[in-house]
């Protein structure tokens, strides 16, 4: 089967879901419309698009973007991220066409922003017509419901950054102890100032913890400046961006993972990786990939977006009782080895494109490639 998925950039959780598609038998193509990004770049991104013999880069010129078009022309499962009108018209008459895509509407529900989004996303019949979606996240189905496009055409879908396979028992006794951490970029929709804001009320009660806050961004001398005028420098570290794999590392390490953006994360792959390093999550329930990856009280612990005294009293029973969640971190890292990872998302697309091609539906109940 050959298939070619046209996106930005190659990025470190794209890479394993194309490595998985190499290895089971399918003859693919990764398009890069861009290069790597400045911002990437500082954030310790790999330049994965001059690595990777699959990538074909057509933003280097007339001579690889006919190549690239080529492919496309040629393909019997074509993936798109992204509005690209040249690459979607030359998908060959036939082929199956999968569109991936975050929620749609991410700002309020009566936000101007979102009047807006409807008036860029309406006319895109073109794409999603004889189309399907992949749903980057628990929301996104809905969204293009209301814009009335593939009804009873999407389906479950993600990021599917590496997941170890080590040990889960040994990452779990080499925790440290009531430790917490924050990863992301210090924006104001991911919210980082909820972890300062849990930092002082875990203080104000005598409740024992660390806090590492990985990343960087507008906020951060708000938020340094916040730490040092509330008396918890002691506690609280922050870290800057850090290569991915440290990123890791270091959740392998930390206990608790808050994550606490709200409806403007559209998925959030920190949330993969963190359930694969065994940490406790606590997580807003209106992050995309949250309704996807968390059964409340079974492999993590969600909060109301609005609601910041139940994410405290959350967090604070944890801190004071972690063997309690031992059974939840266990179950997280289940959740990444066995159904949200990459070797299960490409088997199951090529299943789904090839039942599609047949005329029928998904075999699939629950997890990536089951009705969204």
């Amino acid at each position: 089967m050959k298939i070619v998925m046209v996106s930005n950039f190659l990025n470190h959780h794209q890479l394993p879901l194309c490595s998985a598609f190499l290895r089971h038998g399918a003859e693919f193509s990764f398009v890069a419309t861009t290069g790597l990004t400045e911002q990437r770049a500082k954030m310790g991104y790999e330049d994965l698009n001059h690595s990777c013999s699959f990538v074909v880069n057509a933003y280097e010129g007339p001579r690889e973007l006919e190549r690239a078009l080529s492919l496309c022309s040629a393909c019997d499962v074509m993936i798109l991220g992204g509005r690209l009108p040249e690459f979607r018209r030359r998908a060959k008459p036939g082929c199956v066409v999968f569109v991936y895509s975050e929620r749609l509407f991410k700002s309020s529900s009566h936000s101007p922003i979102n009047i807006l989004r409807c008036c860029k996303y309406f006319p895109t019949w073109f794409y999603s017509r004889g189309a399907y979606l992949l749903c980057n996240g628990a929301y996104a189905a809905e969204d293009y419901r209301l814009l009335g496009q593939y009804r009873n055409r999407a389906y479950k879908w993600g990021y599917f950054p590496e997941v170890k396979t080590q040990d889960a028992e040994a990452i779990l006794a080499a925790k440290e102890p009531a430790s917490i951490i924050w990863a992301g970029r210090f924006l104001s929709w991911k919210h980082p100032e909820i972890a300062v804001d849990m930092a002082e009320r875990l203080t104000r009660d005598g409740i024992p913890f660390s806090l590492s806050m990985i990343g960087d961004g507008e906020m951060r001398k708000e938020l340094e400046a916040s730490v040092e005028s509330k008396g918890l420098t002691s506690s609280v570290r922050f870290l800057g961006f850090i290569p991915p794999e440290e990123v890791r590392s270091r959740m392998e390490r930390s206990v608790v993972h808050l994550f606490t953006s709200d409806r403007g994360e559209g998925w959030g792959a920190v949330l993969n990786e963190s359930m694969n390093s065994c940490c406790i999550v606590i997580a807003n329930a209106e992050i995309g990939s949250v309704p996807y990856l968390i059964q409340d009280g079974v492999n993590g612990f969600l909060y109301d977006g609005g609601d910041k005294d139940g994410l405290y009293r959350r967090l604070a029973a944890v801190l004071k009782d972690p063997d309690s969640c031992r059974s939840a971190a266990l179950a997280a890292n289940e959740t990444m080895q066995h159904i949200w990872n990459a070797e299960t998302a490409a088997v199951r697309l090529i299943e789904l494109a090839s039942a599609l091609l047949r005329g029928e539906d998904t075999p699939f109940e629950t997890g990536p490639c089951s009705r969204a």
